[in-house]
């Protein structure tokens, strides 16, 4: 009987291996994945940003038409607080906030806007505590609005898409409030914070273009977070809040709200007033556009002065504070003795409501002492 050994000649040419990548097949595909995700990034990064710019425009345009029909109801009146002082009732001990309050028109819009807060706040809080020595004219006219329109507070349409801290501090305001303090800051100032929005107004439009008395405006400048009103002895304080639209010479070119902090573009935030900044802001006109800081106009305050240069130069010290969220300004860092005093361009324009910030120059700059630089010179 014959016996075979089994052969030992290869595979037949049909038959297939088993399935599976190879070391190299692998690698190779890791490394068009990761090519993939390297060129993809950057462009979803992009698409996102502009998403965000977008909607930061749309809520300015939508806080202007809100400005628009606030005017045609109030019969021009560009929005602010408008209680008045003078009453006889004591709102801290009244069952409710009457609209004529003790003390001055300043102290009455204090209790407005603590009143609105009290009203509108979600969770509701009817116990926000009454706070002093504020003006609330500076970083909270927007409340007025708000109230107007019958809104609750946090309101989204205040907070730009970009300003990651203040979305925070709007998600628990009352857990907020305790962070807040934690970090140092103020009791009443922590109240108030996580209401507040990312859109500030020039003192213009809630303001007389002109000094009233000496020092009335110019004190307002003195650093980004501190307004004096009237500071001088036996000054008394000028009425706040009765501004008109009408007085707006130039409605396209004169920035009414915008975003104090550049968020969308380079790689770190900045403060408006760098000279690299680019900011949303809202016009007089309820259009929408961007606004580089170094094409604005130098700001100047009209003084009392009768003289042919009755406009001085306003600068601005900016003075961050980490714990509200405010940057570091570019190359320095908070370290605030040695960042550079900047011009206050549209926060101070020359002229207020008659004056122009961007699109034209300055019609009252020739009338502006010791101006020898051009109006929209960089920083």
């Amino acid at each position: 009987m014959l016996h075979f050994a089994p052969s030992s000649s290869p595979r037949p040419p049909h038959a297939r291996r088993a399935p599976g990548f190879t070391l190299i097949e692998l690698l190779v595909v890791i490394a068009i994945i990761a090519l993939l995700v390297g060129i993809l990034l950057p462009a979803l990064s992009e698409a996102r940003k502009s998403a965000r710019l977008a909607q930061d425009s749309s809520n300015l345009k939508q806080l202007g038409t809100a400005a628009a029909n606030y005017s045609t109801d109030g019969r021009d009146r560009i929005f602010s607080f408008s209680w008045r002082g003078g009453g006889v009732v004591n709102p801290a001990t009244a069952p409710a906030v009457p609209r004529v309050v003790q003390g001055s028109d300043l102290v009455a819009a204090a209790w407005q806007a603590v009143d609105i807060l009290r009203r509108r706040a979600r969770p509701e809080d009817p116990q926000f505590p009454q706070q002093n020595n504020w003006i609330p004219h500076v970083l909270y006219s927007h409340l007025v609005l708000i109230d107007y329109l019958g809104s609750r507070l946090p309101e989204p349409l205040v907070i730009s898409p970009g300003d990651r801290t203040r979305q925070r501090w709007a998600e628990d305001p009352f857990a907020t409030r305790t962070q807040l303090m934690a970090q140092g800051v103020d009791s009443q100032t922590a109240a108030r914070v996580p209401y507040g929005s990312s859109y500030q107004m020039p003192p213009a439009f809630y303001s007389p273009d002109r000094e009233v008395t000496e020092g009335f405006i110019q004190n307002q400048g003195e650093s980004h977070n501190v307004f004096l009103i009237g500071s001088r002895a036996g000054t008394p304080v000028w009425p706040l809040g009765r501004e008109k639209f009408s007085s707006i010479r130039f409605p396209a070119l004169k920035v009414m709200m915008h975003d104090s902090i550049m968020r969308f573009f380079g790689k770190f935030d900045a403060f408006f007033t760098w000279s690299g900044a680019r900011v949303n802001a809202l016009m007089a006109d309820g259009s929408s556009r961007l606004v580089l800081t170094r094409e604005a106009n130098l700001g100047a305050y009209w003084t009392t002065g009768t003289s042919a240069t009755p406009f001085l130069r306003a600068t601005f010290a900016y003075a961050p504070n980490p714990a509200l969220g405010e940057p570091g300004w570019p190359g320095v860092g908070t370290n605030q003795d040695n960042i550079p005093a900047t011009f206050a361009r549209y926060r101070f324009t020359a002229g207020g409501k008659q004056g122009i910030d961007v699109g034209g120059g300055s019609p009252f700059w020739d009338r502006v002492a010791g101006a020898t630089r051009s109006p929209n010179a960089p920083n």
